[in-house]
């Protein structure tokens, strides 16, 4: 079994992100990082919100998170809080160090809803967030903590099918998103943002002269170091118009029987059955 479902998430794992001890003598438990961002997309197209479109609200929305405690108690312990980039653990060019993303600070982020002429939220009105019921846990809590800035937002629960459909014809403002990479290579997960690139995957519609010149020099680049630079220029300005705000990056949770030998674990989850026994 693979993957962590609210269903069974504390049945089978601590706290902590460790095995219950109950299953430890019939059940292995594996985790690595997985090819995975978890995040919520902003249209930068015409939306019916106007406060979304000032930089400073969508900043104010990302320090208001507190990923780190989202990771602990909505997601026992599975996952790392997303505090840089786009691009996620386990993928070559990810660097925390490199990319300065947003970490949880309520102060900071009233003092930028009273720079956006906000103040305490106020004049932002409702705003929608749209999700698909597999997430309602995760999107309010979402909501309680944008609530603890002023803002005020309404859950629009949607059959993930028709909210990837409203994605691509920017029918929602405001929407909780993944992207599981096709490759390992960072670019995969900054093609979304890419002005040329249409929806998918650009969801957003984000347009910026400066990001579509480092995404076509670093297509160009051979040398690996140089093109890890380029990555790591279009997260920060990814980061600092906020037209995403990252939640966290992924792990793969493989759940199997002890008498199950041999089948590895992997960034794309794939099912590696060459080699596996029974005992």
């Amino acid at each position: 079994m693979t993957g962590l479902d609210i269903s069974y998430k504390d049945k089978l794992l601590t706290p902590t992100g460790e095995l219950q001890p109950e299953w430890k003598n019939e059940i292995n438990f594996e985790k690595m990082p997985y090819l995975n961002t978890e995040y919520l997309g902003i249209s930068m197209a015409k939306q019916p919100c106007e406060a979304l479109k000032n930089k400073k609200v969508r900043q104010a929305i990302n320090y208001a998170i507190d990923r780190k405690k989202m990771i602990a108690y909505l997601r026992n312990g599975i996952g790392a809080s997303a505090e840089s980039g786009m691009i996620p653990k386990g993928v070559p060019c990810f660097d925390e160090n490199a990319v300065k993303g947003y970490t949880y600070d309520v102060e900071k982020a009233k003092k930028l809803l009273i720079e956006a002429g906000f103040p305490n939220g106020k004049g932002i009105g409702e705003i929608k967030i749209y999700s698909n019921p597999t997430y309602s846990d995760l999107i309010t809590n979402i909501a309680n903590e944008l609530a603890n800035i002023g803002i005020v937002c309404k859950i629009e629960n949607t059959p993930a099918t028709f909210l990837r459909e409203a994605m691509r014809k920017n029918e929602v403002e405001f929407f909780r998103a993944s992207w599981i990479g096709d490759y390992p290579d960072g670019e995969n997960y900054l093609t979304l943002f890419y002005s040329k690139n249409g929806a998918p995957p650009n969801y957003t519609f984000f347009k910026n002269e400066a990001y579509d010149k480092l995404y076509e020099a670093a297509m160009k680049e051979t040398n690996a170091a140089r093109t890890c630079d380029l990555y790591h220029k279009m997260e920060q300005l990814i980061i600092d118009e906020a037209p995403v705000v990252p939640l966290f990056y992924d792990e793969v949770t493989r759940f199997t029987h002890k008498n199950v030998k041999g089948l590895p674990n992997n960034a794309m989850n794939l099912v590696i059955l060459k080699g596996v026994t029974l005992e």
